[in-house]
């Protein structure tokens, strides 16, 4: 299985809030789009987003998931 890097990360979440022209998803629809752009599976997806949390690429607030602004 492929290592998921924090620049894979960093890059999925810019291309996914610059795609869909928000700055705020739902965390289902993150995760589900998150699985297919770096082509694994949704349960893996948990641990990717603590890490994008744990970099600050996003926050997750009540079920939503927030970009963080640089």
């Amino acid at each position: 299985m492929r290592t998921i890097t924090d620049t894979d990360l960093t890059e999925f979440t810019e291309w996914y809030f610059a795609n869909f022209k928000c700055t705020e998803t739902p965390q289902v629809y993150f995760t589900i789009s998150m699985a297919g752009y770096l082509h694994s599976f949704q349960k893996e997806t948990k641990k990717w987003l603590q890490r994008c949390q744990a970099i600050g690429l996003v926050s997750v607030v009540s079920g939503m998931v927030k970009l963080r602004s640089g």
